[in-house]
């Protein structure tokens, strides 16, 4: 009788324990979680972008850069900027001698969601909200000096969203290959005989990135 008294004794002891430390448990797992928690890694990156896209039907190719904060290996939240880069002509403008070149530059916030961050290969889900301005210039406005004046006859501003996905490739720890593709939104571009969807389309891009991923 003794022994099953110490038993049920220890039993219920054992019990409490165990009820306490499940309570605990149950408690940490319900608290919530910071941005600056010591259970969260931080990390950051610089990237150089590189695109082909079109504008106004034809080639155009973009350079860009991305500075982003990378929170637990999972979101980058940043800030990224793009410009055309080769010289468009716009049809139908002015006199044969006069013809008008485009000038396009963008940028804004950065949210990216990276997934399997940990994996050789992964992809990420990039998106800029932003904007931009887009001009147009005399195509060859030169001055006494033989230098370029860079004299805008028309400009707008734009709002643009860009959307994309990225396949990326863990080259290093510290830098990493990423390539895909977008579409980029704009608001209406208000410019004399111009379509207002004369940005919108897609792009190809590849950047890479250096950091600690």
């Amino acid at each position: 009788m003794r022994t099953i008294l110490s038993f049920l004794v220890l039993w219920g002891l054992c019990a409490g324990v165990l009820t306490a430390q499940s309570d605990t448990l149950k408690k940490e797992k319900e608290e919530i979680r910071t941005l600056f928690g010591p259970e969260i890694s931080h990390g950051g990156y610089g990237a150089v972008t590189m695109g082909y896209t079109q504008m106004d039907g034809k080639d155009a190719w973009i350079v860009g850069g991305r500075a982003a904060w990378i929170i637990d290996h999972g979101f980058a939240l940043g800030v990224g900027g793009y410009g055309l880069t080769n010289d468009i002509v716009l049809d139908d403008w002015y006199s044969a001698d006069e013809r008008m070149s485009l000038i396009v530059g963008y940028g804004g916030l950065l949210l990216e969601p990276i997934f399997f961050a940990r994996e050789p290969v992964h992809f990420c889900v990039p998106v800029l909200v932003g904007a931009g301005g887009v001009s147009t210039a005399p195509r060859s406005y030169w001055t006494h000096d033989n230098v370029w004046d860079p004299e805008v006859y028309h400009n707008d501003v734009i709002f643009v969203f860009e959307p994309g996905i990225e396949i990326e490739l863990n080259l290093t720890r510290f830098m990493r290959l990423s390539a895909g593709g977008s579409y980029r939104l704009t608001s209406p571009v208000d410019l004399p005989d111009m379509a207002d969807d004369i940005l919108n389309g897609p792009a190809a891009t590849f950047s890479l990135k250096f950091g600690k991923f």
